[in-house]
């Protein structure tokens, strides 16, 4: 039986390994895609679009948020908060949120959701919509950090730029599984071994994703990394502990703060990987 996923991407084709991943394992079943809020980068889904069509991904795409739940800011800082672009009209697709909330009650047994970027989208539906965690069996985020981040010294991209919406998230009761920067780190940039195994389309889509990957200096890119674990668990060494997200504007705004030494009596809701295993995830694209 396979797992029905909404995927919530970048709309620029920076997650196309994950997307390619999630769109050939057998065992998965893309719903839709929708475009994932992300900082200087407009959620047109035109790119979006184009990168689906060419990975043969036929299925509704939505248009993600403009802006954050919640602007980060100091304390201490008075200036008005950004304003949204305006927007002349409606979007031509669904927004992501009403999208994500009528795929969930589509499906009696529920959906699951691959979010590669900011939770925006996600945490928009769980506070629009109060009947919507309800129907979601699982979100696998491709995000956050079990130790260092990369955009702060604590925080990782994904994570500080929306924290309230991680918060929305981990407050819904959705099951959550966490695939972190310090997972991605865990083993040594392979970059050529993915790239081998790619299939040749057109228009080379793979060029700026392992531009991405290489200047960044990750081992995996998260995205190829939770399609991985929403492909096979056992790509992942997963444990459970309690994680929260720091919203104060201090330095560790951002942080994804993770109970690793059991303090606190709070229930262990998430599932953090800890490791990533290289050899299944290119086990799993050699067999595509």
């Amino acid at each position: 039986m396979k797992t029905l996923f909404v995927i919530d991407c970048h709309a620029d084709g920076r997650d196309a390994l994950g997307l390619l991943l999630a769109s050939r394992t057998p065992t998965l079943q893309i719903a839709a895609v929708t475009s994932c809020y992300c900082e200087g980068v407009a959620p047109d889904t035109g790119e979006l679009e184009k990168l689906c069509r060419l990975l043969s991904i036929d299925t509704e795409i939505g248009e993600g948020s403009a802006v954050p739940i919640v602007y980060k800011r100091s304390s201490e800082d008075s200036t008005p908060f950004p304003t949204a672009p305006a927007k002349t009209a409606p979007p031509k697709q669904s927004y992501a949120w009403d999208l994500l909330y009528r795929q969930a009650k589509a499906c009696p047994e529920g959906i699951s959701i691959l979010a590669f970027g900011p939770l925006t989208n996600i945490a928009i539906a769980i506070l629009k919509y109060e009947d919507f965690a309800a129907s979601i069996n699982q979100i696998i985020i491709g995000g956050g950090s079990f130790t260092y981040g990369d955009v702060t010294p604590f925080a990782e991209s994904h994570a500080y730029q929306d924290a309230y919406a991680w918060q929305a998230v981990a407050q819904s009761g959705i099951p959550v599984t966490m695939v972190g920067l310090n997972a991605v780190q865990s083993v040594k940039p392979c970059a050529d071994e993915v790239a081998a195994f790619l299939p040749a389309l057109a228009e080379n889509c793979w060029v700026y994703p392992l531009k991405r990957w290489q200047e960044k200096g990750l081992g995996l890119p998260l995205d190829l990394a939770a399609a991985a674990v929403a492909a096979s668990p056992e790509a992942a060494t997963l444990e459970h502990f309690h994680v929260a997200i720091e919203t104060v504007s201090t330095a560790m705004y951002g942080r994804t703060l993770v109970d690793w030494r059991f303090y606190l009596p709070d229930e262990k809701e998430t599932q953090v990987a800890t490791a990533i295993h290289k050899d299944k995830i290119l086990a799993l694209l050699s067999a595509q």
